[in-house]
């Protein structure tokens, strides 16, 4: 007797953009003035106050439409540039050349956090809980079971270790400088950060990726890999270029595969367990959302 189905939310269950944190960029030019920017569905504006803070607010000035990302930054303020109207990071106005700002003046603005270098915008990765795909696609052999847990509400993780057992280039490169085992460990924030550490023996990797839905069918996806400074700036970037380099290969085998991937509820086996209860997990993260205009405040933002 064939095994019965298992059954996984229903697309209509999912956030179409879920609350988390979307990369919005490198945080460089920022002090040289606003810079336009999509996260999680959104145009938005991201500017630099004269303090450090950063703001990220709605991009169309709600008083006549003006692009915001051609205004520049006034003390802790950022000005329209066709009134002149001033927008705090919290998203109220705070005056206007022409006298006070009607009180109902206000503009969508979101949490904002810098790391590394890069901006974050706070709005809220299927394939870290998918053995199957491993062999299939990368070149894996599994050394021991998956091993899934939840740090965090807004966070799944899974750890396995595993043989680098595939044969392109990128896969005898790997085996030659770092090892031919690996222990990895991908944590899923909220399904738009993904933290991937990989500990070879005589090498560890971590990557930063950031991913964001655009429709029902597709994601922007940008992998950021960190690496310590060592010694000569010469050296830290030919092994920053070498590991983009795997990770690009990584990274791209699952981009080929799931270009045309549909997804499918009610034909999951008991072997995509893992898979199943990830996704139902991330059937049940909120949508994101702007903050009510004047809850946050610019003092919060770093």
């Amino acid at each position: 007797m064939p095994p019965a189905a298992l059954q996984a939310p229903p697309l209509a269950r999912f956030a179409p953009w879920p609350a988390g944190w979307y990369g919005c960029g490198p945080a460089a030019g920022l002090e040289r003035g606003p810079r336009p920017v999509r996260a999680g569905g959104e145009e938005q504006v991201l500017f630099r106050g004269a303090s450090g803070g950063l703001g990220a607010l709605g991009r169309r000035c709600p008083h006549l439409g003006a692009d915001l990302s051609r205004g520049e930054a006034c003390g802790e303020l950022l000005r329209c540039p066709f009134h002149g109207w001033l927008w705090d990071a919290s998203g109220r106005c705070r005056g206007t050349p022409a006298g006070p700002a009607p009180d109902a003046a206000a503009i969508p603005s979101w949490p904002t956090s810098q790391a590394g270098g890069l901006v974050f915008s706070f709005m809220v990765g299927a394939n870290a809980f998918d053995p199957q795909h491993l062999g299939q696609v990368h070149g894996r052999q599994l050394l021991g079971p998956l091993e899934v847990d939840q740090p965090s509400p807004h966070c799944r993780r899974s750890r396995y270790r595993s043989q680098v057992t595939g044969t392109a280039a990128a896969d005898r490169l790997l085996r030659r400088l770092a090892g031919a085992t690996v222990q990895v460990s991908i944590s899923v924030w909220a399904g738009t950060l993904v933290l991937v550490e990989a500990r070879f023996p005589r090498a560890v990797s971590r990557v930063l990726i950031s991913v964001e839905p655009l429709d029902d069918w597709r994601c922007r996806l940008e992998a950021f890999t960190v690496v310590p400074r060592l010694g000569g700036g010469l050296l830290t970037r030919a092994v920053a270029a070498l590991r983009a380099v795997v990770v690009r290969a990584f990274v791209g085998a699952d981009v080929e595969r799931l270009a045309n991937l549909g997804y499918r509820p009610g034909l999951l086996l008991e072997a995509d367990r893992p898979l199943l209860e990830y996704v139902s997990w991330a059937a049940e993260l909120p949508a994101a959302q702007a903050a009510p205009p004047g809850r946050l405040s610019a003092g919060r933002m770093r």
